[in-house]
């Protein structure tokens, strides 16, 4: 049996996003025996907090794998590509060019699997060759309410060039929802990361089969820390050039500051910043006080999480329970963050195992508690690194996927 799996950036087990799960994946297969082959999208657009080449090659080095190059267009390319979907409803458009869809395509086809994998959506049409391959797809938040969001994020800080990006993520917002149901025509299951876009890709997929996954967290070198008396630091993590991250910033600098600066009177504590690329100006001059320090890309996490009172995650978008989140759970490290981040996740219970609220005032009492209260830290850090273990094992996540699309492709066949 062989199985294609077609990635949008290089697969990896040390980014933010989801890339990695395509790589637990082929090693779950691997070990029954099933053959596999990597299309990988791209890899100038690189879903990590390291943009080292060298680094994420060495990740696929031991699998089969293809990359394909997409054509690199300008901003103005962009645009009349976006405007031209307005009067197209051809699903193929929908995220690549047409000669980077063709060489997906006839590379795939030339490949012959059984069955395709689609992370993040792509390709998965069904006008071509392809449709006679089944397809299961890996999916997360809807990408119209993604770029709803950077266009938010493109006004707040506002350059010229802004006014074009703008432009352009308005009109892929108007035209995305006539492409988007049919660009899961093909797709037998959906498997779902984000579990508050439900009710959304029940409607897309029109009573195919969608099923809710917990998310994927294997990381390279990933230690616990058992909770000790720390020194009063909060962190935060993320690629700042990612759409969600930079709506944490700017949610921290414009709402949660001014609370925040109140308790920096009472309390002496520290918050880094950690992730690669520079803020956004207008979130580097709201945040120019000498106790906040961007780190830039750091090669070992760990040595922060060992010594964190908590990570505070400020997005209020619902997305599921972030990475992030999870990460620093596995690590040992308390969680304080919005109740938008935990809503569909009924192992994570306020005060027993993550702390979270609904505004900025709110979460910045939360943070108050849990660098005052060394017990609490202690409880959380405990709670939360045996919640990972119970709910988010890796392999019995990847596994039941495997089980349940290779069950679905033997009733094909019979």
């Amino acid at each position: 049996m062989k199985i294609g799996i077609v990635t949008h950036g290089i697969p990896n087990l040390f980014s933010e996003g989801t890339t990695k799960e395509a790589i637990i994946l082929i090693e779950e297969l691997k070990k029954r025996n099933i053959s596999t082959k990597l299309f990988i999208q791209n890899y100038t657009k690189i879903f990590a907090s390291s943009s080292s080449k060298d680094k994420l090659f060495k990740s696929i080095k031991n699998y089969e794998y293809k990359i394909i190059q997409e054509k690199n267009t300008s901003l103005l390319q962009k645009i009349i590509k976006n405007c031209s979907r307005l009067f197209s409803r051809n699903p193929d458009n929908f995220f690549t060019d047409h000669i980077t869809r063709k060489k997906i395509e006839s590379l795939i086809y030339k490949y012959n699997p059984d069955l395709i994998i689609n992370m993040l959506n792509i390709p998965c049409s069904s006008n071509y060759g392809l449709k006679y391959i089944p397809t299961y797809n890996y999916i997360n938040m809807p990408p119209h309410e993604v770029e709803k969001l950077r266009f938010e994020i493109y006004k707040k800080d506002f350059r010229f060039q802004n006014f074009f990006l703008m432009l352009n993520s308005l009109i892929y917002y108007k035209n995305i929802h006539k492409t988007y149901k049919k660009v899961f025509k093909n797709t037998r299951i959906g498997f779902l990361a984000s579990p508050d876009s439900f009710n959304y890709y029940k409607k897309i997929l029109k009573g195919k089969k969608l099923i809710t996954l917990k998310n994927f967290t294997k990381n390279q070198n990933q230690k616990y820390f058992p909770y000790t008396k720390k020194k009063k630091v909060i962190i935060m993590v993320g690629n700042l050039k990612a759409t969600f991250t930079k709506e944490g910033l700017y949610d921290l600098s414009e709402n949660i500051m001014p609370y925040l600066l109140k308790l920096r009177k009472k309390i002496n504590f520290k918050l880094y910043i950690i992730g690669k690329f520079d803020p956004p100006t207008s979130v580097k001059y709201l945040l120019k006080y000498d106790w906040i320090k961007f780190t830039g890309w750091v090669q070992d996490i760990n040595k922060y999480y060992k010594i964190a009172n908590c990570i505070l995650v400020t997005n209020p978008t619902p997305l599921g329970t972030r990475i992030r989140i999870l990460n620093c759970m596995q690590a040992g490290v308390p969680v304080v963050t919005y109740k938008s981040n935990v809503l569909n996740n009924k192992e994570f219970i306020y005060n027993k195992n993550i702390l979270f609220a609904n505004d900025p005032k709110s979460i910045v009492n939360e943070l108050e508690k849990v660098l005052l209260n060394n017990k609490l830290g202690k409880r959380l850090s405990l709670a939360g690194y045996k919640t990972i273990k119970k709910h988010y094992n890796y392999k019995k996540i990847a596994n039941f996927m495997i089980d349940t699309i290779l069950k679905d492709y033997k009733s094909i066949n019979n």
